[in-house]
């Protein structure tokens, strides 16, 4: 009988039947693939919201990536609905939705999460909570992943792979240390880390994209396209250095 509701639970589509989302204004038609969206707990006061897209093609192996937008203060629906969700708004009208023929959801199980509390639809209870900083972040949604997992058991058994972009550059890393550090100490109960991407990262508030340099990096760039006259260049060059 254990081994029975353990093999039951381990491929268990969802513990949040409630979560599922079966229709969106302005799609007529049934949706690509599965889709749930609901909140993960994180401690007494917190919750993270989250948006999964299941994998269009091979979900039995398709991998589940994480997505942070980031800001901060960003929220990853931004990657949902503007980046490589499964739609767009029409631009003949917004009201309506239409197919984003490049989604990553045709190859991989998409996880949209809004961290920290305060962002998008993510709130705490405690208005405390949204003074943060970088390392509660990391672990409030390393604690929000655990109560992923927790509702969707089976993507324990699928690769995992974390993504973002801009401020994520800070969020992905310090996230997949916080996991490590958890799996370390035989606490961490998501699938196996496999690999971290970001796109556009700040590294930091001080240097970087995030940082005052930012023109620096962008016209060091510019002068190495063809983007730029070569007359222009030499213009530039001469009073810039």
């Amino acid at each position: 009988m254990l081994l029975e509701l353990a093999a039951l639970y381990a491929f268990a589509p969802s513990l949040k039947p409630s979560d599922e989302v079966t229709a969106l204004p302005g799609w007529d038609a049934p949706l690509p693939s599965k889709q749930y969206s609901g909140y993960l707990p994180v401690g007494r006061t917190k919750q993270l919201h989250y948006w999964l897209v299941e994998a269009e093609n091979a979900p039995d192996s398709a991998p589940l990536v994480l997505w942070l937008n980031g800001g901060p203060g960003c929220s990853s629906l931004d990657g949902f609905i503007y980046e490589h969700g499964p739609f767009r708004t029409d631009p003949d009208d917004p009201t309506k939705l239409v197919r984003f023929a490049h989604t990553w959801a045709q190859h991989a199980h998409m996880l949209y999460l809004e961290a920290p509390a305060g962002v998008g639809f993510s709130y705490s209870t405690d208005a405390a909570d949204y003074r943060t900083d970088d390392d509660q972040t990391a672990s409030d949604s390393a604690e929000a992943m655990q109560a992923f997992f927790a509702a969707f058991p089976r993507y324990r058994e699928h690769a995992f792979f974390i993504a973002g972009e801009s401020y994520a550059g800070v969020y992905v890393p310090t996230l997949a240390e916080a996991i490590l550090a958890l799996a370390d100490r035989g606490a961490w109960e998501g699938a196996e880390l496999r690999g971290i991407a970001v796109g556009n990262g700040c590294s930091g508030t001080e240097v970087g994209v995030c940082g005052g340099q930012r023109w620096a990096f962008d016209t060091s760039y510019l002068m190495g396209t063809a983007l730029v006259a070569p007359q222009l260049k030499a213009q530039l060059g001469a009073q810039c250095d």
